[in-house]
């Protein structure tokens, strides 16, 4: 009888742990974006930076860099600390006006280790509005030293613009309270006392 509990255990425990494993996506990979707050005009820099699980490292990847076009503009990119270590460069080719086509590999199996993988930098135009705008990576494709696809998770970026021109409703539109207000009553209570 206790052979029979502990084989009901044993089999709940492993039906639970493949559950919950289907329910929770599993990424070898992270890619993380830094976020800015700027004013207009402002040149700025978006770190990315990679994180791996103990078993499954990245050797090379392909990615592209997506942003606004009519906010912002690519300027240049430098490959980070984390590529360099692991002898990987960095080749680029802009597609279009909003997005820049990014490959990190080398002659090499190295691992790139986790950390900062590459910084781009970029300038905000002089008339952007103050909003939030996405900093994104699409495409996305990272093989381990064999060339076998591994798992992503990408978390894109953000820019807060501020001290810019208002969007369109921003600080339009009518309230309780704006330049009204004045009127007949005033100075009526004077001399009362």
């Amino acid at each position: 009888a206790r052979q029979a509990e502990e084989r009901v255990v044993t089999a709940r425990s492993i039906a639970f742990a493949c559950v919950l494993a289907l329910s929770s996506p599993v990424f070898a990979v992270t890619l993380t974006m830094d976020d800015n707050m700027l004013m207009p005009g402002a040149a700025f820099s978006v770190g990315i930076l990679i994180e791996s699980d103990e078993f499954e490292n990245p050797a090379g990847l392909l990615f592209d860099i997506v942003i606004d076009p009519d906010v912002m503009t690519f300027d240049s990119v430098a490959l980070g600390a984390a590529a360099m270590n692991a002898g990987k460069q960095l080749s680029m080719n802009l597609l279009d006006e909003g997005t820049l086509r990014i490959i990190i590999s080398g002659f090499n199996v190295l691992d790139i280790e986790d950390g900062e993988l590459m910084t781009a930098f970029l300038d905000l135009s002089l008339s952007a509005p103050n909003g939030f705008y996405v900093i994104g990576l699409s495409n996305v494709m990272v093989s381990d030293a064999d060339a076998f696809p591994l798992p992503i998770e990408v978390v894109g970026g953000t820019v807060e613009v501020y001290g810019g021109i208002p969007q369109e409703g921003e600080g339009e539109g009518e309230g309780e309270g704006e330049g009204e207000g004045e009127g007949e009553g005033e100075g009526e209570d004077e001399g009362e006392g």
